[in-house]
């Protein structure tokens, strides 16, 4: 491994590899012409395992709901739904998060991506978004978002809650509005994401709405842009069902807290600028300049569009990269 001068940890990418001892042993998957194939439109049995997972961590799918399933992750689902909002419209939609940065910049990103979608600032008035996206618990800040109370109700909602999710989060969600939210209007659609669970090469993402047109117009584009869904990742998800369950998720919660306070006990407060322990990161006043000395990888302000001076140090890392991740960043404080 090396010392601790020369040693490296990834603190930056959100693989969950904290949760990997937890899980093991996974029940194994046989490669067959069965699994290694891909279907068109997700089978009832892929919609039913998603749905039993969901009810056994805790977080059941409203039964009204239309599911939109995705072998390439709630990444591919957030472009889909961009893209079928545009599809509704007939012509080009103006796309804004509900925060101003820091925020999850992937959702720009995509929107720059899609045909038809335009990422506009908070400079633009409610009355011309057809999009409001909702990142809660937002990332890289914890900060808990719900719509705007002057959005049109002719505007869509994306509510985006890969962090909203009980090994993050604890049992009871963070987002009591939503379900409300869900049953006023068919204009709301929430993505959440199985991959966060500890299986982040699953890559299943799933969406959620009451709209049968914007559901059908999502699963074309993921029946277009990658020929549906892979039978290898739903394969995957089933099997998950044999694994994950409340007394796993309570354990990756408890692990995070207590990951919480102790990277919080070696930061002055004073740099840190998260205010949730309910995520699985942290964002602080230190630039990723000052980690890479340490050896420390992290993610800098910039990919959250705001400013270099900050630095978003993801927590799942490997159980015996954790301790000397703590030095790295006692390290890091002592030069400051």
């Amino acid at each position: 491994m090396g010392n601790s001068s020369s040693r490296r940890i990834d603190a930056g990418s959100a693989n969950p590899i904290a949760f990997a001892e937890l899980l093991e042993p996974l029940p194994e998957v046989k490669l067959t012409t069965a699994t290694l194939t891909y279907e068109i439109e997700p089978q009832p049995r892929n919609e039913a395992a998603l749905r039993q997972l969901l009810s056994q961590i805790g977080r059941p799918l409203p039964s009204t709901a239309l599911i939109v399933l995705s072998a390439g992750g709630s990444t591919q689902l957030i472009g889909a739904f961009y893209w079928a909002v545009s599809q509704l419209a007939g012509r080009e939609v103006q796309v804004q998060s509900r925060t101003t940065p820091p925020y999850y910049a992937l959702h720009q990103t995509i929107a720059g991506l899609v045909q038809g979608v335009k990422w506009v600032d908070a400079t633009i008035p409610l009355t011309q978004v057809d999009v409001q996206v909702i990142v809660s618990p937002n990332n890289p800040t914890g900060e808990l978002n719900s719509p705007s109370p002057d959005l049109s109700p002719a505007s869509f909602v994306l509510l985006d809650k890969v962090y909203d999710s009980p090994q993050f989060v604890g049992p009871v969600t963070v987002n009591p509005w939503e379900s409300a939210y869900y049953a006023s209007t068919d204009r709301f659609c929430s993505i959440g994401s199985v991959s966060k669970l500890g299986l982040a090469g699953l890559r299943v993402g799933y969406a959620a709405t009451r709209h049968p047109e914007l559901a059908r117009l999502m699963l074309e584009y993921v029946q277009a842009s990658t020929l549906g869904t892979s039978s290898w990742s739903m394969a995957g998800l089933e099997s998950s069902l044999s694994v994950i369950n409340k007394a796993k998720i309570g354990q990756m919660y408890d692990l995070l807290k207590r990951r919480h306070a102790e990277i919080r006990a070696i930061l002055p407060p004073s740099l840190t600028l998260s205010p949730s322990t309910a995520v699985p990161f942290i964002l602080v006043n230190i630039t990723q300049t000052a980690f890479a000395t340490a050896g420390l990888i992290v993610n800098s302000g910039t990919a959250y569009r705001t400013s270099p001076e900050y630095s978003r140090i993801q927590l799942m890392v490997a159980e015996a990269d954790w301790k000397p991740m703590l030095n790295m960043v006692r390290k890091v404080v002592r030069q400051l």
